[in-house]
């Protein structure tokens, strides 16, 4: 090996070096905003409505299931009346803090009636073929 490649490659050895540093300070930087924004976003109140399909009914708790298919628990003295499995309630999900809270409103009606009326078509169809 001459000293003009030694050289070079010694060359090589430092970009890569700082090379690697720079992808760390960036990596950093990256991560602190991602982590700053995360942490603005939790403190600020974010409220969305949803679907909860009531799954079953354990103990003091409806266990429901929301449009995304994620299943919770919420007391069912935050019902206005007595659930009943399959029925359905418009939910109201409020995150503040990073702590979630569901506030169920009234029964949908009408979201149960189309989802009878989707089943009995398809149970309908089967029994023609």
């Amino acid at each position: 090996m001459t000293i003009e490649q030694f050289e070079r490659i010694n060359a090589l050895k430092k970009d890569k070096t700082w090379n690697e540093q720079k992808e760390e300070e960036m990596m950093s930087y990256f991560l602190e905003s991602a982590k700053r924004c995360l942490d603005s976003r939790l403190k600020e109140e974010i409220k969305m409505k949803d679907l909860a399909t009531v799954d079953r009914i354990e103990g003091e708790y409806a266990v429901c299931e929301l449009l995304n298919g994620d299943m919770v628990d919420i007391p069912l003295k935050q019902f206005k009346e007595i659930p009943l499995e399959g029925d359905i309630f418009n939910l109201e999900i409020i995150s503040r803090d990073g702590v979630i809270n569901y506030s169920i409103q009234d029964k949908n009606i009408e979201e149960m009636e189309n989802r009878r009326r989707k089943i009995l078509e398809k149970i309908n169809r089967l029994k023609n073929r």
